[in-house]
């Protein structure tokens, strides 16, 4: 697993079965946050950093980087 750190952008704000969520693009992909975890004052258009540890998988197993 590898921290990394993202530049995201608030692209859109929902409400999604007594959750409320911020839509963030990152690059190319989109991700959903709980709302909560954002400042009161998060407005759209505002830039975040996201840190997030990750693993990939390819079906259902690990996979390993070349060292």
């Amino acid at each position: 697993m590898e921290l990394v750190v993202h530049q995201g952008q608030i692209v859109e704000f929902v409400d999604d079965s007594h959750r409320r969520l911020a839509k963030i693009r990152i690059e190319s992909c989109m991700i959903e946050v709980p709302l909560e975890t954002l400042t009161d004052d998060a407005h759209l258009g505002d830039k975040v950093l996201i840190k997030a540890t990750y693993s990939i998988y390819k079906n259902h197993e690990p996979v390993t980087s070349p060292e």
